[in-house]
């Protein structure tokens, strides 16, 4: 008999045991759950400007490849001012004087035209 008690004892003992350790991981997960939660809350707006920053970075980009691009036009340009005739007579027909040679019919549209024969803009 006092071995079965004993072994009640034992069982009994064991069943608190399991359960003080239950709780004691339910409060270790509840405290990981908190810490985690509040590294993502801290960090949410580092986030945010990270993502400013890289459309802040995205429109400079965007200005520096239009800006290269008009520089590469503009040195096309004047390499073609320097060596060809034609374009120089060409570009100063149609920037300064707006002038056709003798017999010649010039036709001039307005910036909103061009785009939209270009079809950058809809018609109205």
């Amino acid at each position: 008999m006092a071995q079965n008690e004993r072994f009640l004892q034992y069982v009994e003992a064991q069943r608190k045991a399991r359960s003080l350790e239950r709780a004691a991981n339910y409060v270790f997960l509840g405290i990981v759950i908190v810490v985690l939660a509040g590294s993502a809350i801290g960090l949410i707006p580092e986030i945010e400007q990270s993502k400013k920053l890289d459309l802040e970075i995205a429109k400079w980009e965007g200005n520096e490849k239009n800006a290269r691009e008009k520089l590469r036009r503009e040195k096309s340009s004047l390499t073609l001012l320097a060596s060809d005739p034609e374009y120089l007579e060409l570009q100063y027909r149609n920037r300064a004087l707006r002038m056709g040679k003798p017999g010649e019919t010039l036709i001039m549209l307005s910036p909103d035209q061009v785009e939209m024969f270009e079809g950058k803009r809809d018609r109205p």
